[in-house]
């Protein structure tokens, strides 16, 4: 015969107590694992750019006109239709 050491509610609460700790490692896993999808990658390989146009004032990101040179009143670059190499224009 098999004598239980400690009573039922014993063993009932360290069941709970087990349970509890198997949801809070499974939590903790879960969300440790969904804040690395938006970490960003790591790369071994480097870019590098050599920039030899000048950047317009107004968009950074592209180069500025060659006809727009800051040189009128309110010209900072911004030309991305590139309305000033329109021959005929007048902004020569």
């Amino acid at each position: 015969r098999v004598v239980p050491t400690g009573s039922l509610s014993d063993r009932h609460s360290s069941f709970l107590l087990s349970l509890t700790m198997m949801k809070f490692a499974v939590l903790t896993a879960t969300l440790a694992a969904s804040a690395s999808a938006f970490a960003p990658a790591q790369s071994n390989t480097r870019v590098v750019t050599s920039l030899n146009a000048e950047r317009s004032k107004s968009l950074p990101f592209m180069n500025r006109p060659d006809l727009l040179d800051g040189s009128m009143a309110g010209d900072v670059g911004f030309d991305p239709l590139g309305l000033s190499t329109i021959e005929g224009v007048g902004v020569d």
